[in-house]
Parts: structure tokens; sequence; C-alpha cells
């Protein structure tokens, strides 16, 4: 079925558009071509040594949900409010930094290079109440780089199982370890030691300038105001567009693969490869 769209049928040099109904289909079997995609986008910045994969990092964001709030007293009910307009895929979480979101958590592992260049290894998009831990060792884990070393993380993804599923991968785990007494097991006990070395601590630091602004809010000292992470600012994603965990895992991922296609423009034309924002305008 086709319709007219005069504005979309112009954009693409089509004569006829697709239904609204097909391009919703089309849309949410997008997931695994992009994944496909930004693999071979992550290959290309490795030959041409943009980015380093010895040292990775991983963290979490959470994204408001389209609509209005389901209360978490109407979701246990399975009610929905009379004002209705609710994305019913979506969950109440909680961050440090924000405190309790009803929407999504998008989970990403990254890598930085020696021009400034933070990339994205992999993203996932899951419902705001899911936890670090699991979701990096279904999904994110298998991602990691037969070069890397150091997996850096934060206390969310402080976790036994993890780091000896990355020990078995010749990889160190490296997170905060705030909990360590006299019962706490021999392996524990040499991961917090490890944590307190000065070069792992000066490792850790890259969690700074990497992962934590391509992915959430960062503290402005200036202003005492937080600016959003990369990822949301350039696309908007602070506050969804859209309903439905199809359609949201889709757009993170358009998104995730649009800011390698930019990071890589912008290393073509001799720009900062930082300059993701001021070159969507350009383009725009």
């Amino acid at each position: 079925m086709t319709l007219e769209k005069p504005d979309l049928q112009q954009l693409c040099n089509l004569k006829t558009a697709p239904h609204r109904t097909t391009i919703s289909r089309r849309f949410k079997t997008l997931p695994d071509p992009l994944a496909l995609v930004l693999d071979q986008l992550t290959l290309k910045a490795q030959e041409q040594e943009l980015i380093d994969v010895s040292i990775t990092s991983t963290d979490s964001t959470l994204m408001k949900a389209n609509g209005n709030l389901w209360h978490q007293k109407n979701m246990i009910a399975n009610e929905i409010p009379a004002c209705g307009n609710i994305d019913t895929d979506a969950h109440w979480g909680k961050s440090g930094c924000k405190g309790w979101t009803f929407g999504y958590a998008l989970f990403s592992l990254v890598a930085c290079g020696p021009q400034g260049i933070v990339w994205p290894l992999e993203s996932v998009l899951y419902p705001a109440n899911a936890k670090d831990t699991p979701v990096f060792k279904k999904d994110l884990l298998r991602h990691l780089p037969s070069q890397t070393q150091l997996l850096l993380a934060d206390t969310g993804f402080d976790d036994q199982h993890l780091a000896n599923a990355c020990d078995k991968r010749k990889i160190t785990l490296v997170t905060p370890i705030l909990k360590v007494g006299k019962s706490s097991s021999k392996k524990r006990l040499a991961r917090a030691a490890l944590f307190a070395t000065p070069d792992v601590r000066e490792a850790f630091v890259l969690r700074k300038t990497s992962v934590e602004p391509f992915q959430r809010e960062q503290p402005d000292r200036c202003c005492l105001v937080s600016k959003k992470g990369q990822i949301k600012d350039v696309f908007g994603l602070e506050r969804l567009p859209m309903k439905g965990l199809l359609n949201v895992r889709v757009l993170c991922i358009l998104a995730v693969v649009t800011y390698c296609l930019l990071v890589l423009l912008n290393v073509g034309l001799g720009r900062s490869a930082r300059a993701i924002k001021e070159t969507m305008y350009l383009l725009a």
C-alpha cells in the first residue's frame, strides 16, 4: 500500500511513498542490520588507528519515556491511568545523578583514541529497571575486543561473576570496591588492592573522558547545572520522541551509528572528532 506524501516523496526521490504501517513494520527490523554496520564502522576506525581498544569503558544512562508517567502502584495493578498516553514498555529506574526516571536505559561499551575520539563499540537498550551486570554479561561481554586488557566500570558492575567472566578472556575488570571486610574472598581482596594501585587509578580516569560524557549528564562547574550526555544532546534523546521498546531500540542504534559516521566524517574533513553537534547543524 502506498500513500501520497509530497515531502517524503521529494526527500527520497520517490514517485510514491510507503504507507505509514509499512514504514513502521520495516523500521522495527533495523537493529540487526544496523549492528552489522556498527561493526564495520568499528573495523574502519581501528584500521585508521582512530581508537585504542586495549582499554574499554562501560556505563548506562536513563532516558525519559514519551508520554505520561505510569506510577508504580498502577503498574503493579496493571492499570492504565485515565489520562492515557502511556508507554507500557517503559519502567522506573534510578540513577545517582537523575534520581527516579520512568523510561529506558541505554547501556554502552566504548573505546577512545589519541584524537580525543570516543567510540561506541556496542549499545543496547532495555527498560529503565534493567540492572548493569546482567545486561553486560548477556549483551556486551561478547563485544569486548580480543585486544582489550582493562574494562573500566562503576560500582554498578562490581560483581565477582562478571570479574571471573572477564578473567577467562584475560581482561581485568576495574571497578571501585566499596565493601571489603575480613570475610571477603581472596579474589575480591585482590581486586580491591589492584584498584588502589596508582597505574590502575590513573587508567580509571579515562572513564570521565570517554563513556561518562558520551552517555550521561556531567556537572557544569560554571553554571551549576548538568550538561547532557553527548549521545542524548546531539540526537534529542533526553526525552524520547516515540513509544515502545522496539521503536526506541531502533532509534538509539540509529543515533549510535550516525554518531560514528559523523566522527569519521569529521576526521576525513580535518575537523575536531568531537564536533558532532556542529557537523549535524552544517548538514541540516
